[in-house]
């Protein structure tokens, strides 16, 4: 058995769509399932995840031929998602702000009770610099960044192994 199948081409495509849908399907069960409200960089996070699912599907389906070209671009899904993640990491941990400020209005309090509530209700995001959810004391934004380098790092080592391949030829 070939101990470095799991790098070869056709498999990395698959395990990275699932991991994609795995990471995208998360955020959206968090979301409608438990009630998480995302803020807007959790929603531009799952931009690379869909692009990767996307990419990968497009993979599987296609001749051997573009293999390479796959790979190149879920590696650059996957750290994508990482600068966006360490982007996100660094606004909740208050070493940047985000440009413009964090789109989550305050309320007016001058307003009645009811307008208020009502402004609280239509209020579509979170804000931005405030840690949503935590496992094992590291934000899930920390977590999303160690997965995205971890799948960035595995999707480059199949990209390392198939040029080995062709040059071993």
């Amino acid at each position: 058995m070939d101990n470095l199948a799991i790098f070869k081409p056709r498999n990395v495509f698959i395990i990275a769509l699932l991991a994609a849908c795995g990471a995208l399907g998360a955020a959206l069960i968090a979301q409608f399932v438990y009630g998480l409200k995302p803020c807007i960089l959790c929603l531009y996070a799952r931009v690379p995840y869909a692009f990767i699912i996307l990419v990968s599907i497009a993979a599987l389906v296609s001749g051997e031929k573009q293999q390479k070209l796959f790979l190149a671009l879920i590696a650059a899904g996957f750290i994508a998602a990482f600068g966006v993640a360490m982007f996100h990491v660094g606004v909740e941990q208050h070493w940047w702000e985000l440009s413009g400020g964090c789109p989550v209005e305050k309320l007016d309090t001058n307003k009645s009770a009811d307008q208020m509530l009502a402004e609280l209700l239509a209020t579509p995001l979170a804000p931005c610099d405030k840690v949503g959810w935590e496992f094992m004391g590291m934000s899930i934004v920390i977590w999303n960044a160690a997965f995205s380098l971890l799948m960035h790092d595995f999707v480059l080592l199949g990209f390392v192994f198939s040029l080995k391949k062709k040059n071993a030829s």
